[in-house]
């Protein structure tokens, strides 16, 4: 930033700290000439030579607009970006006839990691079904709880993989020492449970390694199983 405002100095421009931009300016032919900003308490209009840019950011701290424009990120756990966006800049945008586009859209995160244990848990959604490969990028994740399981999902994980330190974005619902009991003498496996062929099916032999791995292993358990 040193080097940037330095460059900003040389070429000449003026930064003014403690601005607020109220409106934009326009001629009687739609030309945006100016803008309109409280300075000190004092009203004043700046007049722009060639135009005017608008940087102001995103609108995720004006509630109002967020459940306007996105519903689906409003009821989100903590809003993350600098106080500052408040949508001033779209609002005196559309308000010269500027086009909104996309406005239902948000970036929407969900850090499970680090630690990289956490990775060996479960995210399930409200019918405790997984949806999604834990290790995928955060955002990736944060969007799809978020926009296709309507906010809300859980993070499943051991004494192992549990979060050591305190966590803001899966706060602690349910502990237990185990997860539910075994049916003790019972097995399965291949299409019989929840296996790895899904739609969509992205490879052939998806079938043959599900009921091989997990035959294996439900035939290992069965004759590890203490006669009755």
């Amino acid at each position: 930033m040193e080097v940037l405002l330095a460059q900003t100095a040389a070429a000449g421009a003026v930064l003014r700290s403690g601005v607020t931009g109220r409106r934009l300016i326009v001629e009687r032919d739609g030309r945006v000439v100016g803008m309109q900003v409280l300075a000190e308490g004092v009203t004043r209009n700046i007049r722009a030579l060639r135009g005017v840019v608008l940087a102001c950011g995103g609108f995720i701290h004006n509630r109002q607009m967020v459940q306007r424009h996105a519903p689906a990120l409003f009821d989100g756990s903590a809003p993350w970006g600098s106080a500052g966006e408040l949508g001033e800049g779209i609002a005196m945008g559309s308000a010269v006839g500027g086009e909104t586009l996309q406005m239902h859209e948000g970036l929407a995160i969900t850090p499970i990691y680090p630690p990289e244990s956490a990775l060996a848990g479960i995210v399930v959604n409200a019918t405790a079904q997984r949806f999604l490969a834990e290790d995928s990028y955060y955002g990736v994740l944060g969007d799809a709880i978020a926009y296709q399981q309507q906010g809300q999902a859980w993070l499943i994980t051991d004494a192992s993989s549990s979060f050591n330190f305190p966590q803001d974005n899966f706060l602690p619902v349910a502990e237990g020492s185990t997860i539910g009991e075994a049916i003790h003498g019972l097995f399965a496996a291949g299409r019989t449970v929840a296996g790895l062929p899904v739609a969509p099916y992205i490879a052939s032999g998806f079938s043959v390694g599900d009921c091989t791995f997990f035959g294996r292993r439900a035939g290992i358990a069965a004759a590890s199983e203490i006669p009755s």
